[in-house]
């Protein structure tokens, strides 16, 4: 999304929007998989198998798409993200160790958060 912001800042950078500009392919939508307003469930009630082949088509799109963008980028723009995508990477890697670690089943974070419902 980052790579997408650098070529075509003017457009939207959503894996879904980019997904269909760029792959020419449709995604699941997370609405369509949890609906939407009072009726909207969590992500955490909706199917194995659905939650499965959400998160594996986000990952093979998200890889996908930073290989097309990456070869559309001057070395300017190539440099800009490297700088920036790297430091990312590593903050969203341990944010989401430390939020798979806090909703893990047996976690001492999450028994807290049931000792407070």
């Amino acid at each position: 999304m980052l790579a997408s912001y650098i070529i075509e800042s003017h457009l939207g950078h959503g894996l879904d929007e980019l997904s269909g500009r760029w792959l020419g392919l449709e995604t699941i939508t997370y609405e369509s998989l949890c609906g939407k307003g009072a009726k909207q469930i969590s992500f955490a009630d909706v199917a194995i198998g659905q939650a499965t082949e959400y998160a594996a088509q986000d990952a093979d799109f998200a890889l996908r798409l930073e290989a097309r963008l990456r070869a559309q980028m001057d070395d300017k723009q190539l440099e800009m993200y490297e700088k920036w995508s790297f430091p990312s990477r590593r903050y969203c890697l341990k944010w989401n160790a430390t939020a798979c670690k806090s909703t893990a089943p047996n976690s001492p974070a999450k028994a807290r958060n049931s000792a407070r419902s």
